[in-house]
């Protein structure tokens, strides 16, 4: 029987003693069916409390990372914003070296930190892995330039300052100063060795300089490196917390639930009780009458058993339960029925 049917049925005027005991079946029933509701809900809340639902949400989220281009995206992103507050290296051959690194998976490291709900992600990008790093930039700028001074058929330069105002009045933001990153980057055998001169600014020497040499363009730092790594633990942050935000809510829906049906429940396990209360004092009453208990109507027992707890008055000072037709009179003083009660 539909809940909402059985809660009608409880609603309806009771008449007797025959409705007392559907009321009781019905009040039982539904009980039962809220005790089997709160079982599922309380399981199926337990199931979310205790899933490895947000571990594996975020190791295959991480494992969507490794296999998309949102990391690559992000870091020539902020590549392209440190290299507009660089005039140095604003060029397509720096440009191009440094998008090569970026576009290499290996260089991304993805570090889950933490369990269930309170995971993050601990993103490290170790662009020198692909990039080289300083040493290497050095060692390029002096193996080109040697290699320059010996198609000359020259054996060094000293002439470090004068090397300088050459390279930035003659060779800086020309083809020929293209030429000379490339080779540079060729000679130093890596990708991009520069890269750190863009991330944390120009440093005070470089293992090439020159005696007399100075750098007439410095770069400022940009720690572009930093800036992506934030941006896509903070990305998973976002994804995580938005997914957190609708498991949880509903969980408190679980909750809610579980609250309104142990609300209910307990309403029908009082009306169970107070059916029961009733039909043991229709005994009790039953009883009293002894060998004529079989003409009592019972029907009759129940309203005046009703009637009184309502505190509404009987109409004479004995109350007749006779069963019409029976022949037999059964009756009892309202001060005694009363008392049974």
């Amino acid at each position: 029987m539909p809940l909402e049917q059985t809660k009608n049925l409880i609603k309806e005027t009771r008449q007797g003693y025959s409705v007392l005991e559907r009321e009781l079946q019905s009040a039982v029933e539904t009980r039962n069916e809220y005790n089997r509701q709160l079982r599922n809900a309380r399981a199926k809340l337990s199931r979310k409390e205790n899933s490895p639902y947000p571990d594996n949400y975020a190791v295959k989220y991480i494992e969507a990372l490794k296999k998309g281009n949102i990391p690559e995206s992000i870091l020539i992103q902020e590549i392209d914003k440190a290299i507009g507050a660089n005039q140095e290296f604003d060029e397509n051959i720096y440009k191009a070296a440094l998008y090569s690194v970026a576009n290499t998976k290996d260089i991304y490291k993805f570090i889950k930190r933490g369990t269930g709900w309170q995971t993050h992600l601990d993103l490290q990008i170790v662009f020198e892995e692909e990039a080289g790093d300083l040493n290497d930039w050095a060692t390029g700028i002096r193996a080109y330039r040697e290699d320059i001074l010996h198609s000359k058929g020259l054996d060094s330069e000293q002439a470090g300052e004068k090397a300088t105002e050459f390279w930035y009045t003659k060779v800086f933001g020309t083809s020929l100063g293209t030429k000379t990153v490339a080779g540079r980057i060729e000679f130093s055998g890596r990708k991009a060795a520069f890269w750190q001169i863009l991330n944390s600014g120009s440093p005070a020497s470089l293992a090439s300089d020159r005696a007399g040499g100075y750098n007439p363009v410095h770069s400022v730092p940009t720690d572009f490196i930093g800036h992506a790594e934030i941006r896509i633990e903070n990305d998973f942050l976002r994804i995580f917390v938005k997914e957190f935000s609708e498991w949880d809510q509903e969980e408190k829906e679980l909750r809610e639930v579980i609250k309104e049906y142990e609300g209910k429940r307990d309403q029908y396990s009082v009306e169970v009780l107070e059916i029961r209360t009733e039909m043991k004092l229709n005994k009790r009453i039953l009883d009293s009458f002894g060998a004529k208990r079989d003409f009592v109507n019972k029907d009759k027992l129940a309203r005046a058993i009703r009637k009184n707890r309502a505190g509404e008055e009987f109409d004479s000072p004995r109350i007749d339960l006779s069963i019409a037709g029976s022949g037999v009179r059964t009756t009892i003083s309202r001060k005694k029925f009363e008392g049974l009660i």
